[in-house]
C-alpha cells in the first residue's frame, strides 16, 4: 500500500509522494518532515487525484504547505 497516507478532516486519503515538498508557511517556519506535522494542522495539499483502482488513497500530494 501507499505509505505515508496522511487522513484529512474532509475523509481524503492523501497520499505524500517520495521526495515531496513540504513546507512550513506558519511565522518563523521553513520547511518540514512529514513527521513534523502534528495531528489538527492545517495543511493544504497539492497534486492529482488517484487513480480509481488505488483503494488506499484519494490523492497524490508533491507539495504540502502547513499553514498558520
Amino acid at each position: 500500500p501507499n505509505e505515508p497516507v496522511l487522513i484529512m478532516n474532509s475523509g481524503d486519503r492523501v497520499y505524500v509522494l517520495p521526495g515531496a515538498t513540504i513546507l512550513d508557511q506558519r511565522p518563523g517556519g521553513s520547511s518540514l518532515s512529514l513527521s513534523e506535522i502534528e495531528p489538527g494542522s492545517k495543511v493544504l495539499y497539492h497534486g492529482l487525484g488517484s487513480c480509481e483502482a488505488d483503494p488506499n488513497a484519494d490523492f497524490y500530494a508533491f507539495i504540502l504547505q502547513v499553514i498558520p
